[in-house]
């Protein structure tokens, strides 16, 4: 109602809530009743106190309506509005108690309007409605006769009183509604702020789940993400099959190629997949190997139809710019729960089926089987075995030195694990089976520690003042070997000149920059590194320059027969010469008998460790 009469403006509407409004309404309503009652009073004094009373419960009833408001902040201006009105509607009296007082409902109603275009509607129009307030007044003084009687000069005050207070009641307004406009500025300043902040956060929490859960290169779930999810479908009670795809060559292609070319193939063998299953079922798990869930109760049927076609798919070379490339690989095949109903135990049961399909001559895959299962127990027995040793502590160390032939002075002592489990007499294949069953970290660390510890109780030892030990390519590779080792030198106090550690060339074969990295970091801190076994998987003469040794340990395959294999004389004689361009020291091991010696120590061999000087003995 009250915005189809004054049109006020938007501002103010937009701040009164419907149902404040609705109170102002009824506020008004109560003025004009009480007012037209008052038309039908006389000026007696019997009726006077009617009148008042009528008044005095109007003004209570605005009071109270406007008091249990929600919009307080402009109670003020509002109550000045109907407190000036209700004074006012006595004005006359003041003058002449006997004006009766329908005679000043005239000039009541001019006052109303005045008063509220000044809070209500914008200076324009109250300037209008005024004037025509004004024009209208004149004529309706004209026609009372009681008004006619009034002093013009007492009229004049009245209408000055009348605009003073619509201007207070307007600079009152304004002054609240302003702030109240200020407020609601920084209040939508600070919603757009926080609004901006708050799809800030969701696009930080999507990037950041992004990193989380999916690898960057190919996009797909990473193995965090395939662990959520397998574990969800096994408590879920869900079926499902599991498939391990392993690039098996990939370790070559990055070698001959760069890791950008086989970043490349990754990302090619990703589209291959994403071609016959849905990208979602499909995680990167390791560096080349992805694993394919599958929840389709019905796939074991189109399962060998799935892996022909994979296979039949990498039969054609993969085409990386101008290179045509070969992709080897082999899958292992686990279903859930008919297999397995553990997740840690799927990864190992998938480990396991995906080493055996790469030993398979025809198809590329493999099924878990009752064989498998068999393996699986006799790794779980190498474990307990392994972890008794650790904590019964049946490792121990034997020591052989590694001799000048010339001087009999002693270079350094390896140091070779032993146990006193069944494995004593074959230590080489607990190591091995330790390796597969990736319990080989947990022994490199018992045989860190406690080597730190023989060099520091045995300073005084001369055949302990230098010790070598034998580090695996896992432990070597890992990226917290370093930290390990300052925390062990810190802790022991060693000197790190006094240790070399001897690793195999599949350990740089592993990854290339890596052990360059870690080789830099030992040697930067004093440390001497040898190359153990050469010769015997990946040797080449690249991995000397490219890599930079103290030692180079010629395997004993190289020694046997030596004095009646001309190839063999002819490997030691060139290894020699580069070992002695390249600053490093060449080390024959496994010398058993004088033959071997003599040979050897005629090609200008200067360092040997062997049965022939020395047998391993116990720490």
């Amino acid at each position: 109602m009250l915005k189809k009469i004054f049109k006020y403006d938007n501002n103010f509407y937009n701040r009164y809530e419907k149902e404040s409004l609705k109170k102002i309404q009824i506020s008004l309503i109560v003025i004009l009743c009480f007012i037209l009652l008052s038309v039908f009073l006389f000026s007696e004094p019997k009726l006077k106190i009617i009148y008042i009373s009528i008044t005095i419960i109007g003004v209570g009833v605005v009071f109270a309506s406007i008091y249990y408001s929600s919009i307080r902040k402009y109670d003020k201006s509002v109550m000045i509005l109907i407190t000036s009105t209700v004074i006012l509607s006595w004005f006359p009296y003041f003058f002449d108690p006997s004006i009766r007082a329908g005679d000043f409902i005239p000039i009541f109603y001019l006052v109303i309007p005045i008063l509220l275009a000044s809070i209500f509607v914008n200076t324009k129009r109250t300037i209008l409605i005024s004037a025509v307030q004004i024009i209208a007044s004149f004529i309706m003084i004209s026609s009372s006769s009681k008004l006619q009687e009034l002093n013009w000069i007492s009229y004049i005050i009245f209408f000055i009183i009348v605009i003073c207070i619509a201007m207070i009641s307007k600079y009152m307004y304004n002054k609240e509604i302003n702030t109240s406009i200020k407020q609601g500025e920084k209040l939508q300043d600070l919603n757009e702020e926080l609004e901006i902040l708050n799809k800030s956060l969701i696009k930080s929490k999507e990037e950041i789940e992004k990193a989380a859960y999916y690898d960057s290169l190919t996009e797909l779930g990473n193995a965090l993400k395939l662990k959520n999810d397998v574990k969800g479908y096994i408590d879920n009670s869900k079926k499902f099959i599991a498939i391990q795809f392993n690039i098996s060559n990939f370790r070559n292609i990055n070698e001959i190629y760069g890791y950008k070319f086989g970043d490349n193939i990754l990302k090619e063998v990703t589209n291959i997949l994403k071609n016959y299953v849905r990208e979602e079922s499909i995680y990167r798990w390791s560096a080349d190997e992805f694993i394919i869930i599958k929840l389709d109760d019905e796939f074991n049927v189109k399962l060998f139809n799935f892996l022909s076609k994979i296979e039949k798919e990498f039969e054609n070379p993969i085409m990386i710019d101008k290179d045509r490339i070969n992709v080897n690989f082999s899958c292992g095949v686990v279903s859930v729960p008919e297999d397995v109903n553990e997740y840690e135990d799927l990864l190992l049961y998938l480990n396991l089926t995906t080493e055996k399909a790469k030993d398979r001559k025809h198809e590329k895959w493999e099924l878990f089987n009752d064989t498998i299962s068999i393996e699986l127990h006799e790794k779980n027995h190498i474990k307990e075995t392994i972890l008794s040793s650790l904590a019964d502590n049946t490792f121990y160390f034997e020591g052989q030195p590694v001799f000048d032939i010339q001087t009999k002075e002693i270079l350094y002592t390896e140091l070779l694990l032993r146990t006193n489990t069944k494995y004593q007499d074959s230590i080489n294949s607990l190591i091995s089976m330790a390796e597969k069953a990736n319990y080989i970290i947990d022994i490199d660390m018992w045989v860190l520690r406690n080597a730190f510890i023989q060099i520091k109780n045995n300073e005084s030892w001369n055949n302990l003042k230098k010790l070598s030990i034998n580090i695996s390519p896992q432990t070597f590779q890992s990226y917290n070997f370093i930290t390990v080792i300052d925390d062990l030198v810190e802790e022991y106090n060693v000197n790190p000149k006094r240790i070399c550690f001897e690793i195999t060339e599949y350990t740089a074969f592993m990854d290339k920059k890596h052990a360059l990295d870690t080789m830099k970091s030992l040697k930067e801190r004093g440390f001497e590194i040898a190359l153990d076994d050469f010769g015997v998987m990946y040797s080449s003469m690249s991995y000397l320059v490219e890599l930079s040794y103290d030692y180079v340990k010629i395997d004993r395959d190289f020694i046997v027969d030596i004095d009646k294999n001309e190839k063999k004389l002819s490997l030691v004689k060139s290894l020699l010469t580069l070992a002695e361009d390249l600053d490093v020291v060449v080390i024959a091991e496994g010398i058993n008998n004088e033959v071997e010696l003599s040979v050897l120590e005629s090609l200008g061999v200067k360092y040997i460790q062997g049965f022939y000087y020395q047998r391993p003995y116990k720490v």
